[in-house]
């Protein structure tokens, strides 16, 4: 988990770089992507720490994760972000059903 947290943060890192440096016409990660992507890495990290998370469904959530960010790079922040909610709902989710099993 602590070199995925490590690339996470990197790419965070490059995503806040484009922000800063895009020119207008460019494609950009918004500061509100940014945010967003952070929050759902953090759920997710939990999520895998609460419930030990399955392979698979963490490599779906990383690869919507990564259509988010390249919907937000086309200059679609708000398709970006609704795509980030479904993916919140989707993990909140999976967390109400697993505290209802026990």
């Amino acid at each position: 988990m602590g070199s995925y947290l490590i690339r996470s943060a990197a790419i965070i890192a490059v995503l806040l770089g484009t922000v800063t440096n895009s020119a207008a016409g460019g494609g950009s990660f918004t500061r509100g992507c940014v945010a967003r992507d952070m929050q759902i890495l953090m759920m997710l990290e939990q999520h895998e720490g609460a419930k030990g998370i399955a392979a698979q469904e963490s490599n779906e959530v990383l690869a919507t994760i990564f259509d988010a960010r390249m919907v937000c790079l086309e200059g679609r922040a708000l398709d970006a972000l609704e795509i980030y909610d479904n993916i919140a709902r989707r993990i909140t989710s999976d967390r109400t059903i697993s505290r209802r099993m026990k």
